[in-house]
């Protein structure tokens, strides 16, 4: 069989109208569920393709929560974005915050030490499902989005298929939280793939003299790092097309042989060390984005945007501090809105707001916009509300 074939038309189950629909349970739809939740949403719906909250973070074991702060001792991102840091360590697993970032600290270490921390992965997205659960918000896992239902400019409903077949999920407010712009996809939004393609990861974790250890192969996203630290075979060579299902599995399937054959070389295998964890998930980066008039740049470092609904630092080097434009979360869809890696940036700054802290704060801003669809005013109102600086000049 070959060529294209045409689906048959049927009829498709609704369910009960939600407020606000976040597709996507990643760190970005984990935090705009919450937003959008704690700014009146009665009927909040996140929907995750995996069995798994934290996306990257988590089930791709990117375990390394990036800087809150400039690099020269100011904290600069806030809200859900340090609620969620503190969250992920607050068992006291990996590597915690430094002690010059927790209350009280010595303002002149933390010049010296950036705002962030290594979490575990299992007890991170135990504790972010459990915050979830105790604030009402309604979870759907294992169901993959694969279509939008739009009339006269406004999103009514995303449709969704899981193990019930596909079935139609209608909101007021929508988060496009997915990592890929999926929903800005089905509902007509223009995108952008990324051009260079995604370097293989194969991060994973052993048990080596009765600790966890992390090991960081391929793509590093660590302060003050290029792209790779590690040299690889031809093999591990090369780029993938995270927008390319073909690609994806070639991805996983390689990251899995390259982690296996790292550890079994070290030579640590016994009834004490093993191979521990592997990623669930492709270690993708950077896939696919919103394309719109107002994508956050690398060159608006210090900026000021009278529509900042928050504010990020660059990861990988200290100094810069960028103010998130409204517009660069908001999609032509009237009720659409996006957060984390979907966001509107040029090519360049897309590295930079990818990462943990600026996903928690776009979810944060999205949620409250999603909600009763509110205006950049109101939701910069509820932001300030929440004690939380939106232009670098109230740092």
């Amino acid at each position: 069989m070959t060529g294209t074939y045409l689906e048959p038309a049927r009829e498709l189950p609704v369910h009960g109208r939600s407020d606000v629909i976040v597709a996507g349970g990643g760190i970005a739809g984990i935090a705009a569920a919450l937003s959008a939740r704690r700014a009146g949403a009665e009927r909040v719906l996140l929907i995750e393709r995996e069995f798994t909250l934290g996306g990257l973070a988590t089930l791709g074991l990117i375990t390394i929560y990036l800087p809150l702060c400039d690099g020269r001792g100011h904290q600069v991102s806030f809200g859900i974005s340090e609620e969620l840091l503190r969250l992920s360590v607050s068992h006291g697993a990996e590597v915690p915050i430094p002690d010059a970032w927790q209350p009280g600290g010595d303002a002149e270490q933390r010049r010296k030490s950036r705002f962030r921390c290594q979490f575990n992965a299992g007890l991170f997205a135990a504790s972010a499902e459990q915050l979830l659960q105790s604030e009402g918000i309604g979870i759907l896992f294992g169901s993959l989005i694969c279509g939008a239902v739009k009339q006269d400019g406004r999103l009514e409903a995303v449709i969704v298929e899981n193990v019930d077949g596909r079935s139609v999920y209608p909101a007021d407010g929508f988060v496009d939280a997915t990592g890929d712009a999926t929903l800005c996809r089905y509902a007509g939004e223009p995108t952008a793939d990324y051009s260079k393609g995604s370097s293989l990861a194969a991060w994973y974790y052993s048990t080596e003299e009765n600790h966890m250890q992390l090991h960081m192969l391929g793509f590093i996203d660590l302060p003050g790092t290029e792209r790779s630290t590690e040299k690889r075979s031809n093999e591990h060579q090369g780029s993938y097309i995270a927008t390319d299902a073909r690609d994806l599995s070639r991805m996983m399937i390689n990251s899995r042989k390259w982690s296996s054959e790292d550890f079994l070389r070290s030579g640590l295998l016994s009834p004490s060390h093993g191979l521990t964890t592997l990623p669930t998930i492709p270690q993708v980066r950077m896939s696919r984005r919103l394309v719109t008039g107002h994508a956050m740049a690398l060159d608006a470092d210090g900026i000021y945007a009278a529509d900042s609904v928050g504010l990020i630092s660059n990861w990988k080097k200290a100094g810069p501090v960028y103010e998130v434009p409204f517009g660069a979360i908001c999609a032509e869809t009237i009720n659409l809105y996006t957060a984390g890696r979907c966001i509107a940036a040029e090519e360049d700054m897309w590295d930079v707001t990818r990462v943990i802290p600026c996903c928690a704060v776009t979810g944060e801003a999205a949620g409250i916009a999603a909600s009763n669809r509110r205006n950049c005013a109101a939701v910069q109102q509820v932001l300030r509300n929440r004690n939380i600086p939106l232009h670098i000049g109230e740092l």
